[in-house]
């Protein structure tokens, strides 16, 4: 006999596991990584209209779909966070090629490989995003960041 879950995540776990038909589970387990449902239902080949059969008449697979809707939503806000903190690193050209870096040590001199040339390292920078940062922040404090 199975313990009642404790927490809300265990409920949420069970009623994800309590899903059989390997193909809603597939569908679900999708949209947990993707919260898009032309690209979930693409990657678990179940057609949309499928998806929303079920979502009509299976009240079981609506609930365990909201679940997994929102943990896809989560992994978004978390990827939009990251995105807006840390950056996202973008390559560098020069007159149509890829622009390189030299390798430097901790005091600042070039980095030499073994045929006696400095090492490079394709060139990027890394851009920001405010647009994000400002969308994060007004969700988290509308009230604040209007």
């Amino acid at each position: 006999m199975h313990e009642p879950p404790t927490t809300i995540e265990e409920e949420q776990r069970a009623l994800l596991n309590s899903i059989e038909h390997p193909q809603k589970r597939a569908f679900l387990a999708s949209i947990a990584m993707t919260p898009n449902v032309v690209k979930a239902a693409a990657i678990a080949d179940v057609g949309r209209t499928t998806h929303y059969f079920w979502m009509n008449n299976d009240e079981e697979y609506a609930a365990a779909f909201a679940v997994a809707w929102s943990q896809g939503i989560d992994s978004l806000e978390a990827e939009v966070v990251r995105r807006a903190m840390d950056g996202v690193a973008k390559p560098v050209f020069r007159n149509g090629k890829r622009a390189l870096d030299f390798v430097l040590d901790n005091n600042g001199d070039p980095v030499m490989g073994a045929d006696g040339k400095p090492k490079a390292v394709p060139a990027v920078i890394r851009e920001y995003s405010d647009t994000l940062a400002i969308f994060v922040l007004n969700g988290h404090r509308s009230t604040r960041y209007r």
